[in-house]
């Protein structure tokens, strides 16, 4: 596998400096998440910059992402759908092969936030059908869809997102693995090798792209689950990343939610836990 960062960049792209990707390369880095804040504003002209600033760099477009209007929103639905169109165009035009799509929410606070409705089959159905018009242009375009899940979501387990992938049928369409997405309970707390051994046993053959990060559980009355640094908390690193690597070895692994002054100690940390896997990230 090779590593990336979610982070190191500028929130408008147009902004992006040989001096970033400088920047990222030198920690050791070998691919970033590109994020575009305004998909409809987007322009060839300036994705050729981008594009040209990164190869310069020796940094490739490890994931693509963008903001938008969640696909299963009443309201937004439809504009969330042709700005994810338009990524896929984006994504074309960058050379990258991964778009991360996410699946989002009935929740007006939050993409990630709950909602009793996202667990609803009507919730599921307008996310197939929606998410089968984005993969058609991602198919046109050469693009993969990286899917992503999580408790609180429509996608709230492997099995959900496995059905979203039958159920679309598209090639295109694929997984972004995040198991801390999926601790929901005690269970997956205390035996994270178990929860990530089944995520491979069901979502294996689809992952295109990760992410990585840490969690842990406060001592507190009630049941309280939180990111944290990697390394510092209860997720068995040495399983994912063993079978990432099985599974997925050419894919990029990419350290997310860590601020910017704590990407070398968590890039440090993912590092040493590799190495006891024989697994060699700074590899080029």
């Amino acid at each position: 596998m090779l590593i990336a960062i979610q982070g190191l960049m500028p929130d408008d792209l147009n902004l992006l400096t040989d001096n970033h990707v400088k920047i990222i390369r030198d920690m050791g880095f070998f691919g970033v998440s590109c994020r575009f804040q305004n998909p409809f504003d987007v322009k060839r002209v300036d994705v050729d910059n981008i594009k040209n600033i990164l190869e310069n760099g020796g940094v490739a477009p490890a994931q693509i992402s963008a903001s938008y209007p969640d696909i299963i929103s009443k309201n937004g639905g439809e504009i969330g759908v042709k700005a994810m169109q338009k990524m896929c165009c984006v994504t074309n035009w960058l050379d990258a092969e991964v778009l991360y799509l996410r699946p989002g929410s009935n929740n007006l606070s939050g993409s990630w936030y709950p909602h009793p409705e996202n667990y609803s089959s009507r919730t599921f159905d307008l996310l197939v059908k929606r998410v089968r018009r984005i993969s058609e242009t991602a198919d046109s375009e050469g693009v993969v869809l990286s899917v992503e899940g999580h408790v609180l979501s429509p996608l709230y387990s492997f099995q959900r997102v496995k059905d979203l992938i039958d159920a679309v049928g598209s090639k295109s369409l694929r997984f972004n693995s995040d198991p801390v997405n999926f601790v929901s309970g005690i269970k997956e707390v205390f035996d994270s090798t178990k929860m990530i051994k089944e995520m491979f046993a069901v979502l294996g053959d689809y992952i295109v792209s990760g992410h990585t990060k840490d969690f842990y559980i406060k001592n507190e009355l009630v049941l309280n689950i939180s990111e944290c640094e990697i390394g510092s908390g209860l997720l068995d690193h040495r399983t994912y990343l063993a079978m990432f690597e099985k599974y997925c070895s050419n894919a990029f692994m990419i350290i997310e939610h860590v601020e910017n002054a704590r990407v070398a100690p968590s890039l440090s940390a993912l590092i040493d836990f590799a190495d006891l896997e024989n697994i060699n990230l700074r590899r080029e």
